[in-house]
């Protein structure tokens, strides 16, 4: 009987079969963890609380102490609310713990809390005949210890805990004192029940502090290690020695489960871990904490319903096999690794600190806002009309009557829970697409624009002023241009006019009458002519000159070097006949050493061949004394015996 049906409630989401692209079976997985409303909201007061810090920071890369502070304590209270909000406080905490409701209210305020609540109930829950030890690494933070003991009191089933930093909270205190009397299922703390297989949870600093209990922590031995935070670094040698603890030699280390919300700095840190000695390790981590704070804690579509059944499906799936009998290998996780983190520019990050985030949480204190009254779900609308699948009255006739034909096909109209899914997936993706599209059309309005589109205004300008200088620098180069091409004819009109000179003067000599006239002519012309000489021998004997000296370097560059070649040809000789000389001492030394190796060995020869020899007399003594007692055994009598005289 299907009850879900008969009381018309909304089903639990099945569980789809995940297509994992690659499977991690290192022993190290990633278990991503929700975050609640009242955390979302928190971590965007945070981050608008150090807004103009985080913009100077990404814009201009300041590294001044009072910026990269500003910066580092914005992570570090993010990564406080990733845990639990109440970490961000110091006033008005409770002051016990474990009064009431209130464990549950620890898990029902964080995420985090929540998904490790569910993960010790599986664990607890877990069939498996051997004892199972789970070790939770943390912070050295009281408070911390606090709130994770309080949490574990709502975990039903026998366990116990283990606290090594700090006092037990006072419920538990008085509790361990209550049960002290000899009650079977009890406790250390007042945890546990009466199973076979107890559960030891142990809470452990990451910094291997241990105050209290030493023999029993270096007792212990660990199956499963959990890193509650994300300030613990597993690659310390105290973690790893966590994982081999009382551990035999062909035994593999425990596993290590890393609890991260989605999309948080602790997910972001885990991604990139490998690049913490980068310059830009803090810049990558503010950017995709102000970029992702409006999708951090969002649980994928695929893996929801294993959330939504508090995790139930890792039981079957990979805890079995990890108390199982195979000691040698891991098991494979059954869920997708974590999503992927881009790479964010300042632009980027300016507009999303420009861009509001929504949430839905109100907090304490405020007056309620009149909401619009929210229209009835699929079921609600469904079930007040009575029009659900397994009404009769809602059937076809012919299945009222009982009488249907072979050739009818089934209705397509009906949705299936899964189909329902889907559908509402897709509306999600499509509301998150209108939203941005959205967005983007009022970032690009006219307002928005004049306010925020400085950049864009003094990038027109500083290209209006490259442009202006270009084209200054193109009339210039247009005014050389013209200068020398004007140069250029003035050139050819004095080569004219030379020539024109010339053939005047060569004339005028023909014109001449009087002798005297022409013989002066003639001896200027002749003067002229021996100048023009002249300076072209001046040229050729100073370039004779300059080739002299020239040629006069190099030869004595070519002596000194020929003078270094002699010097070096010296040393080298030199460090040959050293050469020699060491290798005839060497030869000498070896011919010593052979003629001694030969003594000693023709010695060792003569004194293998003596003791050969004695050897050979007396195996011939041995062998004639056993020959003679051979001979001689027939000889000998035995002694008779005789009865013992009766007193």
């Amino acid at each position: 009987m299907n009850l879900l049906k008969i009381l018309d409630s909304t089903p639990e989401p099945p569980i789809i079969e995940l297509e994992l692209s690659e499977t991690n079976n290192s022993g190290d997985y990633h278990l991503g963890t929700p975050m609640y409303e009242y955390q979302k909201e928190l971590t965007d007061q945070i981050i608008s609380l150090h807004y103009p810090d985080i913009l100077k920071f990404c814009e201009t890369n300041d590294e001044k102490d009072i910026i990269l502070k500003s910066v580092e304590t914005c992570i570090e209270n993010c990564m406080f609310v990733c845990t639990h909000p109440y970490l961000l406080i110091s006033h008005y905490m409770p002051k016990n713990l474990a009064v009431k409701d209130m464990p549950a209210k620890l898990a029902e305020t964080s995420g985090k809390f929540n998904v490790l609540k569910d993960l010790l109930n599986v664990i607890i829950s877990n069939k498996t005949s051997k004892k199972k030890s789970v070790g939770l690494v943390m912070t050295n933070n009281v408070k911390l210890f606090d709130l994770i003991e309080a949490l574990i009191m709502v975990c039903p089933g026998n366990k116990t805990v283990k606290r090594y930093v700090g006092n037990n909270i006072q419920r538990e205190s008085k509790k361990a004192v209550k049960n002290g009397n000899g009650s079977g299922g009890g406790t250390p703390n007042g945890h546990g029940g009466a199973s076979k297989a107890p559960t030891q949870i142990h809470l452990i600093p990451a910094n291997g502090d241990i105050q209290r209990d030493h023999e029993v922590f270096e007792e212990s031995r660990f199956d499963i290690l959990v890193t509650i935070d994300g300030n613990v670094n597993t690659e310390t040698e105290f973690y790893q020695s966590l994982k081999t603890m009382n551990h035999s030699s062909n035994e593999k280390p425990a596993i290590t489960i890393r609890l991260a919300p989605f999309k948080t700095i602790e997910h972001i840190k885990l991604y990139y871990q490998n690049a913490v000695s980068d310059d830009d390790y803090l810049y990558k981590l503010i950017s995709s904490v102000v970029c992702l704070r409006d999708f951090i804690g969002n649980i994928p579509p695929d893996i929801f319903p294993i959330y939504h059944q508090k995790l139930s499906y890792l039981g079957p799936n990979f805890f079995d096999y990890v108390f199982g009998d195979d000691k040698n290998t891991y098991a494979s996780w059954p869920l997708p690794d974590l999503p992927i983190i881009q790479k964010y520019t300042p632009i980027d990050v300016e507009r999303s600190l420009l861009t509001e985030a929504h949430f839905h949480y109100t907090p304490y204190g405020l007056q309620p806002v009149i909401e619009e009254k929210a229209t009835p779900t699929y079921y609600e609308t469904k079930r007040l009309e009575s029009d659900y699948i397994t009404n009769p009255s809602k059937n076809s006739y012919n299945e009222l009557i009982g009488i249907t034909g072979a050739t009818e096909t089934q209705d397509s109209n009906i949705l299936t829970h899964k189909s329902i899914l889907q559908l509402n997936a897709a509306c999600k993706d499509l509301r998150r697409a209108k939203d941005e599209l959205d967005s983007y059309n009022w970032f690009d309005s006219e307002e928005v624009q004049n306010r925020v589109g400085r950049r864009e205004k003094e990038m027109r300008l500083a290209v209006s002023k490259i442009f202006d200088d270009l084209d200054h620098s193109q009339q210039r180069i247009d005014s050389g241009n013209k200068w020398y091409a004007k140069k250029q004819e003035q050139i050819e009109q004095l080569k004219s006019s030379i020539e024109e000179k010339e053939n005047e003067i060569s004339k005028f000599q023909d014109t001449v009458d009087s002798p005297e006239k022409k013989t002066y002519v003639e001896n200027q012309l002749q003067i002229w002519e021996l100048e023009k000489q002249v300076k072209s021998f001046i040229t050729r004997i100073e370039s004779k000159n300059d080739e002299k000296n020239f040629t006069n370097k190099e030869y004595e560059n070519s002596l000194n070097a020929a003078k270094e070649a002699k010097q070096e040809q010296t040393l080298l000789k030199e460090q040959i006949q050293d050469a020699k000389r060491k290798y005839d001492d060497y030869e000498q030394d070896q011919e010593s050493k052979k003629a001694k190796f030969e003594t000693q060995h023709q010695s060792l020869l003569k004194e293998i061949k003596s003791l050969e020899l004695a050897n050979e007399q007396l195996e011939t003594k041995l062998g004639n004394a056993f020959k003679f007692l051979k001979d001689t055994s027939h000889f000998k009598k035995r002694k008779a015996r005789t009865s013992t005289p009766s007193k």
